[in-house]
């Protein structure tokens, strides 16, 4: 069973590091251990500059299928906040908004993109009682007055709400921290100021293809 592929993540072959990631991974390894100046990949980099972090997601919109990266959690929430996301739905019998909350306070509605946060067992359709990993990716599909539904892997997955508020955050954005150990076809990164040069080296690097700094967006949002 090809696990990496049932959890959305690039298998082997599809991670494997070419001469020219190589060098751009040595390049801002350099930089960030203070063997190289700034300077010298800076002028390579696409660089954009955001007033706030909503102007900062519609920037990053500019870079489809990328992951975007932060450093706080708190910025992570403002972005994934201000992201596309589907119109909140309406409960026909209450006339009220159909949502869920989840984790940091951040409602949540069927079409949202969640990620799980926390490691809990929970009802998958067709096999009775699963595990569900932090780290997983999803999308709600169903809100009820009991249970929170997520599809991720193709498996539909039922949660109790307080489950739910525990486990999900909204998708979308991660956090530096959260981001170890994957890879991605693309990386937004989004500054505020507060990130070291050894950050921004670990969350520039989990950018899959990237054979050139082009491949990799900053944001600078002041």
């Amino acid at each position: 069973m090809d696990l990496a592929r049932a959890h959305g993540m690039p298998s082997l072959k599809e991670s494997f590091r070419t001469s020219s990631w190589k060098d751009l991974h040595d390049d801002l390894r350099r930089v960030a251990i203070g063997e190289a100046p700034t300077e010298s990949v800076i002028a390579s980099l696409d660089i954009r500059i955001a007033a706030n972090a909503a102007e900062a997601a519609e920037i990053s919109q500019g870079s489809p299928g990328a992951e975007i990266a932060v450093q706080s959690n708190d910025l992570r929430c403002r972005v994934a906040e201000a992201l596309p996301r589907p119109p909140m739905p309406t409960n026909v019998a209450t006339g009220k908004p159909n949502i869920a909350m989840l984790r940091d306070g951040i409602a949540g509605w069927v079409g949202d993109q969640v990620v799980v946060r926390k490691n809990v067992t929970a009802w998958r359709r067709g096999t009775g009682n699963a595990r569900v990993a932090n780290g997983e990716k999803g999308r709600i599909t169903a809100v009820s007055a009991k249970v929170v539904i997520v599809e991720i892997a193709g498996n539909k997955i039922s949660m109790g709400r307080e489950v739910a508020r525990e486990a999900l955050a909204l998708g979308g954005v991660q956090t530096g921290d959260s981001a170890q150990g994957q890879t991605w076809n693309r990386a937004v990164v989004v500054l505020s100021g507060m990130e070291t040069r050894e950050w921004l080296y670990s969350a520039a690097t989990s950018s899959l293809s990237a054979g050139r700094l082009t491949d990799i967006s900053v944001i600078i949002q002041r």
